[in-house]
C-alpha cells in the first residue's frame, strides 16, 4: 500500500522543492534506484522526514526520506565546496534517529536490539570547481583519524561532471535542474544581473521543455527560491570578505601598536630622563603616525 507522510515548515531551496516533496515521489524513487542499484517500484512506501532545523545550529538538510522503513536517505545540494559535510551528516542523522525513536516509543534501555533504517547520505555537488566523485569520512575530521570509534561516510556526486551523464540520463528532473542552474550561471557570466539571469534562464527552460511543467505552475516560487539562494551565497561571501579585511586591519593595528611600544621603550632606554609622554610623542613622529606641530 502506498503511503507518504510529510513534515515541512522552512523555506525550501529549489533542489529541496524538487526532491523533497511528495508530488515528485516517483522521481525521488527513480533517482534513489540509480544511485544505489536498487529496484524499488513507485508503489513503495515513502515517508518524507526532511529536517526543519537542528536543536542548536538552526541548520536543515535539503531532502530526507524513508523507503519501506528499510533505508533513510539524506540528500543535499551544494554549490560551494564544504569538507565538513560528514560532520553535518552526523548531526542530521542523530536528529533523524532521535525522532524515529521518540515517534515509535522505542525502549533504548531494553534488552532487545532495535532495528533502525540503514543511513545513506549523498551530497550533490554543482559548484564551479571540478570536485571528483568520492566518499568523505567523518574520521578525516578527527584530531587523530585513527583513534575514533565512530564513522560516517558522505557520498559526493558531482552533477556537473560529464562522467555522471548516465545518472543524469536516468533522472530527467535532476538533469533539468542542473541545466537550469547552468543557464543561470552562464547568463551571469554574460553580464546579466542576477534577476535578469534567473528570469531569462527560467524562460529558456520553459521554451526548451526543461522542467517545463513545474516552472509553468511554480514560476514565481522557483524564481524566488533561486534568487534567495544566490543572495544568501553572496551575503556569506561579503561577510567572509569583510571579516578577512577586518582581520587584516586588526593585525595591522596590533603590529603598529607593537612597533610603537618597542620604539618608546628604546627611546626611554637611550635617555632615561625622557618622560613617557614625550617618548610616545617622539615615537609617533618617527613612525609617521603623528605630524610635527
Amino acid at each position: 500500500m502506498e503511503s507518504v507522510i510529510v513534515n515541512r515548515k522552512y523555506k525550501d531551496t529549489l533542489f529541496a522543492a524538487l526532491f523533497g516533496r511528495v508530488e515528485h515521489k516517483n522521481e525521488i524513487i527513480d533517482l534513489y534506484n540509480v544511485l544505489n542499484g536498487t529496484s524499488y517500484p513507485h508503489t513503495a512506501e515513502i515517508e518524507i522526514v526532511t529536517i526543519e532545523n537542528t536543536v542548536y545550529l538552526g541548520m536543515h538538510n535539503d531532502a530526507a526520506f524513508l523507503i519501506d522503513n528499510e533505508t533513510i536517505s539524506l540528500w543535499e545540494e551544494q554549490s560551494s565546496w564544504n569538507p565538513n559535510m560528514p560532520l553535518r551528516g552526523l548531526i542530521y542523522l542523530a536528529q533523524e534517529y532521535r525522532k524515529l525513536i521518540g515517534g515509535n516509543k522505542y525502549d533504548i534501555y531494553g534488552p532487545a536490539p532495535i532495528r533502525i533504517p540503514t543511513p545513506k547520505y549523498v551530497v550533490f555537488y554543482i559548484g564551479p570547481d571540478n570536485q571528483p566523485d568520492r566518499y568523505l569520512k567523518l574520521s578525516d575530521l578527527f584530531v587523530d583519524p585513527s583513534g575514533g570509534c565512530v564513522e560516517l561516510m558522505t557520498r559526493i556526486v558531482n552533477i556537473n561532471y560529464r562522467g555522471n551523464d548516465s545518472l543524469l540520463r536516468a533522472c530527467k528532473m535532476l538533469r533539468d535542474y542542473t541545466a537550469l542552474i547552468r543557464k543561470v550561471h552562464n547568463n551571469k557570466m554574460a553580464g546579466m544581473n542576477i534577476n535578469e539571469a534567473v528570469d531569462c534562464a527560467v524562460q529558456e527552460c520553459i521554451n526548451e521543455d526543461i522542467l517545463r511543467e513545474y516552472l509553468l505552475k511554480h514560476r514565481e516560487e522557483a524564481t524566488d527560491m533561486i534568487l534567495t539562494e544566490y543572495n544568501e551565497k553572496e551575503h556569506l561571501e561579503h561577510v567572509a570578505n569583510y571579516n578577512k579585511e577586518q582581520g587584516i586591519e586588526q593585525g595591522r593595528r596590533e603590529q603598529n601598536e607593537s612597533n610603537l611600544n618597542t620604539l618608546i621603550h628604546n627611546l626611554m632606554k637611550e635617555d632615561p630622563s625622557m618622560p613617557e609622554d614625550k617618548a610616545r610623542k617622539r615615537a609617533l613622529q618617527l613612525l609617521g603616525m603623528q605630524r610635527d606641530h
